[in-house]
């Protein structure tokens, strides 16, 4: 089911970046630079502009960037479960349409920022059944180090992090953990102070657009370049006139996508790193509409640290679950990362895509 989904995913992405027009949220945000100065969510979009030769599509670039870091997600997702006890449970948690299946559900948002969080959160994941190393602890650091230059909704992953270093660094380096946690603090800190001193104004996206216009980019009076102009005050109103009070259905889509957590046993137990991660994605669902990928990030974010935790045999044994429960669960209930809450299952778009139904 996870290959299947990945290449479905990949192949749409790939499909759409090479023959489709400029997606001016999954790939604009992305391509944001420093064109005009120092802006907030910029420095991705600079280091493409800087390693990306001139006659070299940035764009497709940016794709097989998006992909690639998609696909470490599955392979270190797919090394976690193989060390967890590999119960329908586990397979729930990993296949819930709120995590891995997630991408394959939602393709026009399956590639956003976020992943390079998630990655840095699972690369320290996947080291914890035998104690996370330095190298280990570097990459991981390094990696979050560019997300939230990137796009600081990607500190929402921050807990987790804090979180497996302190349980998994050996105590034989607690220097190296104390060191780590406070320069992601401090990293995160930074982040967020700079986006909200440089959110960006009219100068800058024109200069932007300037250096898209070069690299045969457009349109620029959308997406994510477009969104650096508006305030948090307009955010908020857009929010509320648009889409309540359709959104409160997400409630129950949260709900449907904690179930796994409850079944291996992660929840009620670790309810306080579970309302830390709520507490740093709260602001989100204030100032932005985008609810699908904010539900998105908190579930993957805990199930990471549950699998991590699974690796290590410190969750109690699961639930017992019929197997044709679990891919029930899996299979056909979905939801939108925005505006429509709602979106048929993994396996109802497959059959779609395939042409077997409409």
């Amino acid at each position: 089911v996870l290959f299947v989904s990945f290449a479905s995913t990949a192949n749409s992405w790939r499909a759409h970046v090479t023959n489709g027009p400029f997606d001016a949220n999954q790939s604009g945000d992305w391509l944001l630079n420093y064109s005009g100065g120092f802006v907030r969510r910029g420095l991705s979009g600079q280091l493409f502009e800087i390693v990306v030769p001139a006659n070299v599509s940035i764009v497709a670039a940016v794709g097989v960037f998006q992909i690639l870091l998609l696909a470490t997600l599955y392979i270190l997702i797919s090394i976690l479960f193989m060390r967890s006890s590999r119960t329908t449970a586990i397979l729930m948690l990993c296949l819930s349409p709120a995590f891995l299946l997630f991408p394959a559900i939602n393709v026009e948002g399956a590639f956003r920022k976020e992943i390079m969080a998630l990655v840095s959160l699972a690369v320290l994941a996947i080291d914890t059944h035998k104690g996370i190393s330095r190298p280990i602890l570097i990459t991981s650091l390094a990696i979050y180090t560019f997300a939230v230059f990137s796009h600081e909704a990607t500190i929402a992953v921050l807990p987790g992090l804090l979180f497996l270093i302190h349980r998994y660094v050996p105590a034989a380096k607690s220097f190296a953990a104390k060191i780590a946690n406070v320069y992601l603090i401090g990293v995160s800190i930074a982040a967020g102070l700079l986006a909200l001193l440089f959110p960006g104004n009219s100068e800058q996206v024109s200069a932007i657009c300037e250096s898209w216009a070069a690299r045969g980019i457009g349109p620029c009076d959308q997406g994510a370049l477009a969104a650096l102009t508006v305030s948090t005050g307009e955010s908020v109103e857009f929010l509320i006139a648009s889409y309540f009070p359709d959104y409160l259905a997400y409630g129950v889509v949260i709900a449907l996508a904690v179930i796994p957590l409850f079944l291996v046993c992660f929840l009620p137990s670790h309810w306080k790193i579970s309302l830390v991660v709520l507490i740093f994605l709260a602001p989100l669902f204030f100032v932005a509409w985008d609810y699908g990928r904010w539900i998105y990030i908190g579930i993957a974010q805990l199930s990471i640290v549950a699998l991590a935790m699974e690796s290590r045999k410190d969750l109690p044994r699961a639930f017992a679950v019929p197997l044709i429960v679990g891919l029930g669960y899996v299979l056909l209930w979905g939801f939108s990362w925005y505006e429509q809450v709602w979106r048929d299952g993994v396996v109802v778009q497959l059959l779609q895509q395939l042409g077997i139904i409409s």
